[in-house]
């Protein structure tokens, strides 16, 4: 019996790899999902990004957005996943007067901002990026070394096409509902702080010890209903947080700077 066990699991195995490979964008996020719950606890060194084809329309949406109503060039650009998302329609009169760009797609990784960067990056020309990315990457699989690996190529990338472009890094948040993931997002963090200080040009945003409460665990009046997404407190904390650095850093470019400073 146990001989014919092998070929039947070796069977499953094969069929089980060709469905996620083969399986239509609109379904490719659920199927992903699935093998991490059953396969983080025991995966290493994690996974390897894979091209991700299910934000091409709303993608090519912006793009054709941006030829009717070009954005400034020389703002700053907001990108990320679903937090930076929910952000999109409120995130510029949180940091009025500096003008921002949002472009935060929900559901994607860094993988998809560095795939995407030639069309919702480069042509703004930014003269500084928040970036959120690491829920999607971290839950998913991404090891941290990989995450940080991206993270370091779309640096690279940036300072490339944009020399003195100024990158700020919101820390991956911790949430209930993906608590038993933190370990994995927590060392992506560590990593992505080492990685900013060593660069004059980058900051690492600590918004952690604020979303935990005294028993070490996430505050739950800083999430919704989903136990994922933030509430509005928690958007509060990442305005206090970010806020003094951005006004710090970037005020001085903006062209009514000097109404500001006279309030």
């Amino acid at each position: 019996m146990k001989y014919l066990l092998l070929p039947i699991g070796l069977v499953l195995c094969a069929a089980f790899l060709y469905s996620e490979e083969t399986a239509p964008d609109d379904q490719t996020e659920n199927v992903v999902e699935q093998d991490v719950e059953i396969t983080s606890a025991v995966m290493s060194p994690g996974k390897e990004y894979r091209p991700n084809k299910g934000f091409d329309k709303t993608i090519a949406a912006w793009v054709e957005e941006d030829k009717v109503n070009p954005p400034p060039k020389g703002a700053i650009l907001a990108i990320g996943s679903s937090s930076m998302r929910k952000w999109n329609k409120r995130i510029h009169s949180d940091f009025a007067p500096l003008t921002i760009v949002a472009r935060g797609f929900g559901g994607s990784n860094m993988n998809d901002v560095f795939r995407y960067s030639d069309r919702i990056v480069f042509p703004y020309e930014p003269r500084a990026m928040i970036i959120y990315e690491g829920d999607n990457d971290t839950n998913r699989g991404i090891s941290p070394e990989t995450f940080i690996a991206k993270v370091n190529e779309f640096v690279a990338l940036t300072h490339e096409k944009l020399p003195t472009c100024r990158l700020y890094f919101l820390a991956i948040k911790p949430s209930i509902k993906n608590w038993n993931k933190w370990p994995i997002a927590h060392k992506a963090n560590e990593l992505l702080k080492v990685v900013c200080d060593g660069n004059e040009l980058l900051t690492y945003i600590d918004t952690i010890p604020g979303m935990l409460g005294e028993n070490g665990e996430p505050k739950p009046d800083f999430y919704g209903q989903d136990k994922k997404h933030m509430s509005q407190k928690g958007y509060d904390w990442w305005i206090e947080k970010l806020k003094p650095i951005l006004f710090e850093n970037e005020l001085q470019y903006e062209e009514n700077q000097t109404e500001v400073e006279a309030e």
